[in-house]
């Protein structure tokens, strides 16, 4: 009876933790965050540095991959946290919404400083600015058109 209460209790904290960004929110190769509807959302750190300005960052860019045969609209709300620590209300969540349309059999990559597909992670050059520590696609919606 104590093994199958840990078993149920080890698989809700897998379901719990899978609409949390993956540990690739630390790797530079992209790594599966969710699938949803034939859609596929990875992420990954990239660093993007603006040396003419003194500017050096690391980002965290997502990839959206459309494998369905008709075109789609993405949907989320992003929540972050810097520093462990949530860096949203609930209260302002429209500036944090984003909606991208993707082609049948199409990929949408995020750039460095890209809205919506790409999030401030870190300052690479200075320790005492905040870290983003997770950040997670809240509310996500895929929705074939």
């Amino acid at each position: 009876m104590k093994r199958w209460i840990l078993g149920i209790v080890g698989a809700i904290c897998i379901v719990a933790t899978a609409a949390v960004a993956p540990e690739g929110i630390d790797s530079a190769e992209w790594e599966l965050y969710k699938e949803d509807t034939g859609v596929q959302i990875y992420m990954k750190k990239q660093t993007c540095n603006d040396e003419a300005n003194g500017l050096f960052l690391e980002y965290v860019l997502i990839k959206l991959v459309n494998t369905n045969n008709e075109p789609v609209d993405v949907s989320w709300i992003a929540h972050r946290w810097l520093d462990n620590k949530p860096a949203f209300d609930g209260n302002s969540e429209d500036e944090n919404s984003f909606v991208f349309s993707i082609p049948a059999n199409e990929t949408l990559e995020g750039e460095c400083a890209q809205e919506g597909l790409s999030e401030y992670k870190r300052f690479t050059r200075k320790t005492s600015t905040p870290i983003l520590s997770d950040l997670e696609l809240a509310e996500l919606t895929v929705t074939l058109k």
